[in-house]
């Protein structure tokens, strides 16, 4: 039932002009199309079909009889685990429905089997014109480079009918307006511009809509080498607007659904500086600086950009302020850098979509004035052993870490009216969930005769699962006594450290006409680790009532076994 679909050509076009002998422009345009697409699984007036459905888990089961049988066959049976696609086909031959004035015909009365279940397609399409130019002129010991850039994209978002899975139409209703808001016959409507609309394979429902952002800016750098330090500096000004543009008149949303909202600019500043003191010909270290805003992302700027062009309050672009150190060697055998880094991220907005099931609706929860830190070491080093061999180790440290306490506002898809506004997140000092510390060792061999290979031991370690805002709340931890749970509740799970082996070669042959033919395998976790959690997330719903933490257990990413891949090129001479 998952599959990604991508088909996005790219034409570009580059134009080289050379003014003079230290003075270049160099022109770019480009054009991108196509599809981006994903399917799920989706249905009308019947349960969950996924397997994995939560009612379904051995964790939602209180009788522990109950509860060890249903685990037992996740087990040792494999179709627990699995889709059951004939059970989705059986339940749709089931479905003899007639819809009273389809397609907005009145007295059009069709009858059929309606899905109960589908295959849709989601889509993110986008069409994207960029086009920038950048002049570079040397001047003595100076570099001079200018640049400017354009860029207009349009990404419409939309639900596609894939597969009817043996039904004869779909419908295009909005099953939880049904429920919500019986007595108003337009809230079931995803568009009152085609109502009662039957929907056959390829045919759009659901959410369907565009977000067009433009974005132009300018930049300029100044490059100067001295005899024992070099230093740039840099500044960059952008404006970059939005605006959502609604292709269905949503039954809930009449007057706030269709056509184009109104739009939105940030204007954005940048500036960045840099220093290289060269101790000798092999040491060197360096120092950066930069300060940059960044606007927020068009589509998590709206409250439901699904269903409205109401925009989220609070918005603002979020500020990046970046420093490091780099001491930097080149000897004959031996090279390598040591970077430490610092960096502050402000004014974050982040916005996510999923069922809450203590208001029993599908809502939307979008979180401002977030803070983070990033600090952290970074080692590279690579030593030539001779002429064929080598050994490179490389390793990362950091702490990456929340320093607010956002405010949360969750907002229905069904409803104009927040459930809640700036709902306080008590998350300072918590990780961001990203890995904080990685290492590598591989030895490398290059062989004379055109083949080489190479081996990698890599560690991972003190990498966060991702959580769930709203469990770090006041209404999550309310009445809870017992210091223990108050701990379950609020504590962020830390994965399993795990290390993988890696392994590459390859070989080029040169034919009798001097064509060129270029052999690569590459064969990851040949050790076959299955058990690396690479990451997960907490579930998005949770028990207010009870504060059973295991209710809705999370979810782990798990590395793939040994893979392989092979790659074969062919070159003209």
């Amino acid at each position: 039932s998952r599959e990604y679909r991508i088909n996005q050509p790219v034409a570009m076009i580059r134009h080289d002009w050379k003014i003079k002998k230290n003075t270049t422009v160099l022109t770019n345009i480009g054009y991108q199309w196509g599809t981006y697409a994903s399917t799920a699984l989706d249905w009308y007036e019947a349960p969950n079909p996924n397997p994995d459905y939560y009612r379904k888990l051995p964790s939602y089961f209180t009788d522990p009889n109950v509860k060890e049988l249903i685990r037992e066959q996740f087990i040792t049976n494999p179709a627990v685990r699995q889709v059951d696609w004939d059970g989705l086909y059986g339940a749709n031959s089931a479905r003899d429905y007639t819809i009273n004035d389809a397609n907005g015909i009145p007295g059009n009365n069709q009858r059929g089997k309606l899905a109960a279940y589908i295959v849709e397609e989601e889509h993110y399409d986008n069409t994207k014109f960029n086009f920038n130019t950048i002049l570079n002129s040397f001047v003595g010991s100076s570099q001079y480079t200018f640049g400017a850039q354009y860029l207009k994209e349009k990404v419409h978002y939309s639900e596609r009918v894939d597969d009817l899975l043996g039904a004869d139409y779909f419908v295009d209703y909005n099953q939880f307006a049904i429920r919500d808001f019986p007595t108003n016959p337009d809230a079931k409507q995803n568009d009152l511009n085609q109502p009662n609309r039957l929907l056959k394979e390829g045919d759009t429902y659901g959410y369907n809509y565009n977000m067009n952002t433009s974005r132009v800016g300018a930049w300029g750098q100044m490059i100067h080498k001295f005899k024992s330090v070099d230093v740039f500096a840099a500044l960059s000004l952008a404006n970059q607007s939005f605006y959502r543009e609604g292709l269905a008149k949503v039954g809930l949303f009449p007057d706030n659904s269709f056509g184009k909202s109104e739009v939105t600019s940030f204007l954005n500043v940048g500036a960045k500086g840099g220093v290289t003191y060269k101790i000798d010909g092999r040491n060197y270290i360096t120092a950066n600086a930069s300060y940059t805003t960044r606007a927020p992302f068009a589509n998590e700027s709206f409250v439901s950009a699904r269903t409205r062009n109401q925009l989220a309050n609070n918005l603002t672009s979020e500020k990046i302020l970046s420093t490091e150190l780099s001491y930097i060697f080149k000897y004959s055998k031996f090279k390598g850098r040591l970077t430490g880094f610092h960096t502050s991220f402000n004014d974050r907005l982040d916005a996510f979509s999923f069922f809450h099931d203590e208001y029993q609706t599908f809502v939307n929860y979008i979180t401002t004035g977030i803070d983070r830190v990033h600090s952290g070491v970074e080692l590279g080093t690579q030593y030539q052993i001779d002429a064929q061999w080598s050994v490179v180790a490389a390793g990362s440290i950091g702490e990456y870490f929340y320093t607010s306490r956002p405010s949360a506002t969750i907002a229905r898809d069904n409803s104009a009216v927040d459930l809640v506004v700036d709902r306080t997140i008590f998350i300072d000092n918590y990780y961001v969930p990203l890995l904080q510390e990685a290492a590598t060792l591989g030895i490398n061999h290059r062989n004379k005769k055109f083949w080489f290979a190479n081996i990698n031991v890599n560690y991972f370690g003190k990498n966060y699962l991702s959580f769930f805002p709203d469990r770090r709340t006041e209404i999550a931890t309310n009445g809870v006594e017992d210091p223990q749970l108050f701990n379950k509740i609020i504590d962020q799970e830390v994965l399993p450290s795990a290390m993988t082996v890696d392994l590459f070669g390859g070989k080029s042959f040169k034919l009798k006409n001097r064509d060129l033919i270029a052999l690569n395998v590459g064969i990851s976790n040949i050790l076959n680790n299955t058990t690396f959690k690479s990451g997960g997330f907490e579930n998005s719903r949770f028990d207010y009532e009870q504060k059973n933490v295991d209710k809705f257990p999370p979810r782990y990413f798990y590395a793939f076994g040994t893979n392989f891949n092979i790659n074969i090129t062919y070159t003209f001479k």
